[in-house]
């Protein structure tokens, strides 16, 4: 083999999972680990990652791989936002967060994906993913990482102000945008994911 063929070789690779929904476009989460620093309302265990509350805090990824392996899942309320394919992924990626602490970079991609159907669905993103409040540090990729933690660490979330919601979400008209917009809209990916989970215990459940 050449020189020339084998650098032909060489680059051929994984592509990330970059999901693309109505003109919003986001790669794979590079730098989750400081934006957790900004959202995880100063709690230690959320940093940490890992045995969120679910059945087990002590699963390996190998019993998690081997709970989803062949399975069909589904959560109609969230196939019918971005496709039945990704709902499964979504399944499996937040039950191996939840019980392991690996793979928030996909879990988060997942949530961002399933945040941008809405958005598009409901007519906002555009107005929003300007150069002030969207990208990969903006209200709607902290909400979709926030949501994640709050589904794997609801104990976390409780009692949160308007206040500080706004301020973990980086709303820049504070905590009204909070009460108009952003909390419906968090409210609705939180409930998207929380579905998902229940899925995901229900299939661990079964067997393991």
């Amino acid at each position: 083999m050449t020189k020339p063929e084998r650098k032909r070789k060489m680059r051929t690779g994984v592509t990330h999972f970059r999901p693309t929904i109505a003109g919003y476009e986001h790669e794979k989460p590079s730098k989750v680990e400081a934006m957790m620093a900004r959202v995880n309302l100063r709690s230690p265990d959320v940093l940490s990652g890992g045995g969120g509350g679910g059945k087990s805090a002590s699963l390996s990824s190998g019993e998690i791989l081997s709970a989803f392996a062949g399975a069909s899942l589904a959560v109609r309320s969230v196939d019918s936002k971005v496709g039945a394919n990704l709902t499964k992924e979504a399944i499996y990626r937040l039950a191996m967060y939840k019980h392991t602490g690996e793979g928030l970079n996909e879990i988060h991609a997942i949530a961002i994906s399933i945040m941008a159907a809405i958005a598009r669905r409901d007519g906002w993103l555009n107005a929003e993913a300007d150069g002030r409040k969207g990208g990969p540090d903006g209200p709607l990729a902290r909400a979709a990482l926030t949501a994640v933690l709050d589904v794997c660490y609801p104990q976390r979330f409780v009692d949160v102000s308007a206040s500080l919601w706004a301020s973990t979400l980086g709303l820049p008209g504070g905590h009204k945008d909070w009460q108009r917009k952003w909390r419906s809209r968090y409210d609705e990916l939180r409930g998207c994911l929380q579905e998902l989970d229940s899925a995901g215990e229900e299939q661990i459940n079964r067997r393991i």
